[in-house]
């Protein structure tokens, strides 16, 4: 049966673990003989026997039992101190990370360790040779936790070199992140075969050795999002929850055989993934964790170090230590428990935010403001029409500031190669609900003054299905369009007065004649933007969502249904401006003619 042991007792015995790191063997030696229950010196003796004396003034101590296990601990206690070979370790995954920290924690422990990889065979060859320069041994195995023959070479490899294995570390796991909607099996697969059948093939072999000799243990890195689960995660998680499954059902089956099993949850731990993320994503994460940082590999690797080698750890199995600060499990957590953060949850889950309904009713008043009083003695036959720009206006100059901010700061957190596929961040999401409510507001104004319209109306259902799909159903890739969406909206302010100018020319000289100057000034403008920049950026994004990088967070047929549907957008841009050109040619060659005469 497994030990009553809480998860907040190892991590409070955890900071009691001896570290001899010296090169020097008879240090090594000593540090095992603290290690493991066979020896230890007089002084040790004596505080077992002055425990004992208080303990026997219980009922427990009156146990047979109790006599019996005390009685073998003081024999095996006493006496001079015995030579204990260094323990054989392997640790999965040990390349990097946390892994890395293992290896290296329990390489300067003394331990004899194989250090596993998968493909960093140089940064593997690195940490092996980092133990050796603390005086411990260690040899590098690369291959397939995931595959039988893999874990059946790499248990022999370390049975050939050092004879057997005392303790085995299943860290070795991968992430293939994707909201379960758009998960594809291999995903699901590649993460489940890795992460939880990987676990069952090394303990399965591993647990063989130590059955052997009736001795072992075994540590399992599982994760906390195995205990509570995480948005995007769904097969790490399954996984995850597998691994403590599993190791809670093994610590059982080999309790009898004296083989401990136990595994960690940590939480968010400094890497190479969290060095990644954005600012502001980093920024919320952070203030979820009460100690206001990420873990270190380096503390998860000394609860390691106690569950492998401290002989506080032998009467700990079963258990999955959460080594984390990201969870608070108080019931009354304003941040996660409270009732109006339920609601805000809730809320997110069905993509609602609050800045798109304000935004809305933002466009709403201001069309409102325009057609009531700006425009109110135009006439009915622009008087939507005029409404219609400035509330163009109102969006398009705005909308190109936010949008830079956003692009900037993505390009200054995000590394290139994977800008395009980058999450979308909180101010390019503010981006995409500015814009989402105009072009609602907009289409709602086609739609009602100008029903057959069609090429507009379309327009707009086809800008707000990208803006749409990404904000809420992709949750990626925002990036590329608000760069698209800047190159766009930059001939706003120009585009809207020419528009005006252009409804009042007839009857206003004043009009007329700003409608003379802005045409080719505006005609320039569009064209280098809209005409000539836009489609080399469409051809770079197209290139960049051909090679497949993004497959695992952008599904094909949203990123090809947005450049469909900006190309196409483009295109038509580039027909209405080249139109343009020829007819400011022609009236301009008219009015040569017409002076000529």
């Amino acid at each position: 049966m497994a030990a009553i042991a809480g998860s907040n007792v190892v991590a409070c015995k955890s900071a009691g673990i001896s570290k001899i790191s010296g090169a020097s063997g008879d240090r090594r030696a000593l540090h095992f003989q603290k290690s493991f229950p066979i020896s230890a010196g007089r002084r040790s003796a004596d505080h077992r026997q002055h425990c004992i004396g208080l303990k026997s003034k219980s009922s427990l101590a009156s146990s047979g039992v109790v006599r019996a296990q005390v009685a073998t601990l003081e024999q095996a206690s006493t006496g001079k101190a015995q030579h204990v070979e260094a323990p054989v370790v392997i640790v999965t995954g040990a390349s990097r990370g946390i892994g890395r920290a293992v290896a290296l924690s329990l390489g300067k422990a003394g331990c004899k360790v194989l250090v596993n990889y998968a493909r960093s065979s140089k940064e593997a060859e690195e940490v092996a040779k980092e133990i050796e320069e603390y005086g411990g041994q260690a040899l590098t195995f690369g291959g397939d936790v995931s595959k039988e023959e893999d874990v059946e070479s790499m248990i022999k490899s370390a049975t050939d070199a050092w004879g057997t294995v005392d303790v085995l570390i299943n860290n070795a796991g991968i992430t293939r992140d994707g909201l379960l909607m758009r998960m594809k099996k291999s995903q699901w697969q590649e993460v489940i075969d890795l992460n939880l059948t990987g676990v069952y093939l090394c303990t399965q072999a591993a647990a063989k050795i130590m059955m052997k000799k009736k001795k072992g243990r075994i540590i399992n890195i599982a994760s906390v999002v195995g205990l509570v689960g995480n948005v995007g995660q769904a097969n790490y998680s399954a996984a995850k929850a597998g691994v403590i499954g599993l190791t809670k059902t093994v610590a059982k089956e080999y309790s009898s055989r004296n083989i401990n099993v136990n595994a960690i949850a940590p939480g968010f731990i400094a890497s190479d993934m969290t060095a990644k993320l954005a600012v502001e994503l980093e920024k919320k994460i952070l203030e979820t964790i009460p100690l206001g940082r990420y873990g270190q590999p380096e503390e998860v690797a000394g609860l390691v170090e106690f569950l492998a080698l401290h002989p506080a750890a032998s009467y700990i199995t079963g258990q999955a230590a959460e080594r984390t600060c990201l969870i608070n499990h108080s019931r009354d957590s304003s941040s996660f428990r409270g009732q109006n953060s339920e609601k805000w949850n809730h809320m997110l889950q069905l993509g609602f935010t609050p800045t798109l309904p304000t935004f809305f009713s933002m466009f709403v008043l201001l069309y409102l403001f325009a057609y009531l009083v700006v425009f109110r003695n135009w006439g009915p036959k622009h008087l939507a029409e005029a409404s219609s720009c400035f509330i163009s206006l109102a969006h398009g100059t705005p909308a190109v500031f936010l949008a830079i901010h956003a692009i900037l700061q993505t390009h200054h957190n995000t590394p290139t190669p994977n800008i395009f596929s980058s999450p979308n961040t909180d101010s390019q999401n503010l981006v995409l609900d500015y814009s989402l409510a105009y072009f609602l507001v907009d289409l709602l104004h086609y739609m009602v003054f100008f029903p057959n319209d069609i090429l507009f109306i379309c327009h707009h259902l086809a800008t707000l299905y990208v803006f749409v799909t990404c904000r809420f159903v992709v949750r990626h890739g925002a990036f590329a369009l608000l760069v698209l969406l800047v190159l766009a909206e930059v001939t706003s302010a120009c585009q809207n007065v020419w528009t005006l100018a252009a409804y009042r020319k007839a009857d206003l000289p004043v009009a007329s004649r700003l409608f003379e100057f802005l045409s080719p000034r505006f005609y320039a403008l569009y064209t280098v933007f809209r005409a000539i920049l836009g489609p080399l950026f469409v051809l770079k994004m197209g290139v960049f969502f051909v090679s497949g990088v993004a497959d695992d967070v952008i599904p094909k047929w949203a990123w090809i249904s947005w450049i469909v549907v900006i190309t196409t957008a483009i295109c038509i841009s580039i027909l209405w401006v080249s139109d343009k050109w020829i007819e400011w040619c022609r009236e301009r060659s008219r009015k040569v003619d017409k002076k000529e005469i």
